[in-house]
């Protein structure tokens, strides 16, 4: 009798990836094809980059998918996901199942249609007469890019996997579902995400007794990281970096920024002297935060760089405006509140005892809560050598990290 494969892929933020492969099973009695039935259960949408709501470990959308069935490490079919039959009574599959195998789902490739998004993986064999289906590393090794998913559909690139055994699978049960094959199937972004949560005067004075008075961030941009990212969840390509850009912080279609207009992201002590503990953070909006998608596993970690004008400072005993010297140059208080400064975060901690980031890893959001900075964050290029602001980061399942700016 046929038996039906019946798969529920859940988008769940918080299960790593797994490249689990079974020993390679036997095809069905007299080669019978099994039927492959997919049922889904989606997550809540969330954008590649955008200025909006914190990420959570229940964030994700999934729009499209190929599925692929390997029987040990070897290929044996692929077909296009019908999100919208597969939410409902459940996708039927012409796929030659084995007896034991391993189901891939790869959710939200880019396209423009179900045959366009097969296309993208037609370099994957199927097993056939005379043809030797890819492997499993074949299928990890395929590349994607960031910017590509931004342009089509927002949400993050899914990848998930699931072995299976009918001999233990098989649902007994009495009803409609009886002699059916249940594997689950969780499915997890591949890239990781970036999150700024805020920009915070310092209430405490620079090395040289100066204090922030007033500022208004004029962009938010990342540097140093890939846009290219490969589905078993690490980075392909050269990282885009732009280094020694002194005017706009502009890297053309692989850029990842948000930029204002002066005074629309602004702080302002007022009539105060300098800034206050209880002063509030610069955030792009109520409840909103800066945050981008990257992608993973490269051996350093991608940075922030926050551009600030209408630069007050002040020594803390009036509220006259004052000039200070900003990477060796001297520049008086009408310059600060004229001229573009950057502040650069090139580092992150996390947890107690506080330990470095070394590399993001992916389905974890690296939140950055808020970045206190003063007088001597200020440099006149990005990246510049002499400031070094090392944050504290949050991780968070999706899975959320929590860090640290290093100043």
């Amino acid at each position: 009798m046929k038996k039906v494969l019946l798969f529920a892929v859940a988008a769940l933020m918080g299960l790593g990836l797994s490249s689990c492969v079974k020993e390679k099973g036997t095809a069905p009695e007299g080669g019978e094809r099994q039927e492959m039935v997919f049922k889904l259960t989606l997550g809540n949408k969330f954008s590649t980059q955008t200025i909006g709501a914190a990420g959570t470990a229940s964030d994700a959308n999934l729009n499209n998918g190929v599925v692929f069935v390997y029987d040990g490490d070897e290929c044996v079919g692929k077909e296009a996901l019908d999100v919208t039959t597969a939410t409902s009574g459940g996708q039927l599959l012409s796929v030659l199942a084995p007896q034991v195998g391993t189901v891939y789902v790869v959710g939200n490739v880019p396209g423009a249609d179900e045959a366009a998004r097969l296309a993208v993986f037609s370099s994957i064999d199927v097993a056939a007469t005379g043809v030797t289906g890819s492997t499993v590393a074949d299928l990890l090794a395929i590349t994607s890019d960031i910017t590509t998913q931004q342009s089509d559909y927002l949400d993050v690139a899914l990848m998930g996997s699931d072995p299976y055994d009918a001999a233990t699978d098989v649902i007994t049960a009495v009803g409609a579902t009886q002699g059916q094959i249940a594997v689950s199937v969780a499915v997890a972004p591949v890239v990781s995400r970036l999150e700024l949560l805020g920009v915070r005067a310092d209430a405490a004075a620079s090395t040289t007794g100066m204090y922030l008075a007033r500022f208004d961030v004029v962009g938010v941009y990342v540097d140093g990281w890939h846009s290219e990212f490969t589905y078993g969840g690490s980075y392909a390509g050269s990282p885009f970096v732009g280094n020694n850009l002194t005017v706009n912080f502009v890297g053309g279609a692989d850029e990842l920024s948000d930029e204002a207009a002066a005074g629309t992201w602004q702080f302002d002590a007022g009539n105060a002297m300098n800034a206050q503990v209880s002063d509030p953070s610069v955030t792009p909006g109520v409840g909103e935060v800066w945050g981008y998608q990257v992608a993973s596993g490269f051996t350093s970690v991608p940075r922030i760089v926050i551009g600030l004008t209408n630069i007050k400072i002040t020594d803390g005993s009036t509220t006259t405006a004052r000039g200070m010297t900003v990477g060796g140059v001297a520049k008086t208080a009408a310059e600060l509140a004229a001229e573009t400064f950057y502040v650069s975060i090139t580092g992150y901690t996390q947890g107690m005892p506080v330990t470095p980031v070394a590399s993001f890893l992916p389905a974890n959001i690296y939140k950055v809560s808020d970045v206190s900075i003063n007088p001597d964050h200020l440099g006149l290029t990005p990246n510049p050598e002499n400031v070094a602001l090392n944050v504290t980061v949050s991780v968070t399942p999706w899975t959320t990290v929590t860090v640290a700016p290093v100043l």
